[in-house]
């Protein structure tokens, strides 16, 4: 199957069918960024595309780095 970028309601028909509403792993969907929930305020990360793995490990090294710099400079 070929991937293609969901809608939102097909977003939440595969929330529904594979019983997932913490996290989105669909590896036929193109889309990085999903509709949150059934209210569709927010976004989550579709975790089997590659660049979202990217951006997490981005996130929690910018927090590290500003813990370590924190420690450093205030002790």
């Amino acid at each position: 199957m070929e991937k293609h970028k969901y809608t939102r309601e097909e977003v939440l028909q595969w929330q529904a069918d594979h019983n997932r509403y913490f996290f989105y792993i669909n590896k036929d969907d193109s889309n990085l960024f999903v509709p949150r929930g059934r209210t569709g305020l927010g976004f989550t990360l579709n975790l089997a595309h590659p660049i979202s793995w990217v951006i997490i490990i981005l996130l929690v090294g910018v927090i590290l780095c500003f813990g370590v710099f924190r420690k450093l400079i205030f002790g």
